[in-house]
């Protein structure tokens, strides 16, 4: 099974057909009592039910939600369609959806998964690594 991820901005936009600039990151930096938000854009090849893991140190400050896409049959004006990423209709990522249990994974287009953190007040400086696991889970 072919399965890409790429971990990017949250200021990205994760586009189905992939057309769209992916810049990775490896690392951040939030403050005490800041929200902070990433994406782990995935591509399968496949269609497979899956289970999200997240490991780390902040795990009960992190919350993963699904991005998914909402139809605009108007995105821009033709008058501001240079200062837009994309000026046809079609599907944008806009909406964030709450994992149960488990999580569908759809075959030959882009998605992503929205990761918030939520970094404590209280919190030591330091680094904090967080790893996202998903895993296959029966259908």
């Amino acid at each position: 099974m072919d399965f890409i991820t790429k971990q990017i901005s949250s200021l990205s936009k994760v586009y189905l057909d992939g057309k769209c600039e992916f810049y990775e990151i490896d690392n951040a930096k939030a403050l005490k009592g800041e929200r902070f938000s990433y994406q782990i854009a995935y591509k399968s090849e496949s269609r497979f039910t899956s289970r999200v893991e997240v490991e780390s140190e902040l795990k009960d400050a992190i919350t993963v939600r699904a991005v998914g896409n909402v139809a605009s049959e108007l995105p821009c004006y033709p008058v501001s369609k240079f200062f837009c990423e994309r000026s046809e209709p079609g599907l944008f990522p806009d909406v964030l959806y709450n994992i149960g249990e488990t999580h569908f994974i759809k075959p030959d287009n882009w998605f992503s998964l929205w990761i918030t953190v939520e970094v404590p007040e209280d919190i030591k400086a330091g680094d904090y690594a967080i790893a996202c696991l998903l895993y296959t889970s029966p259908s």
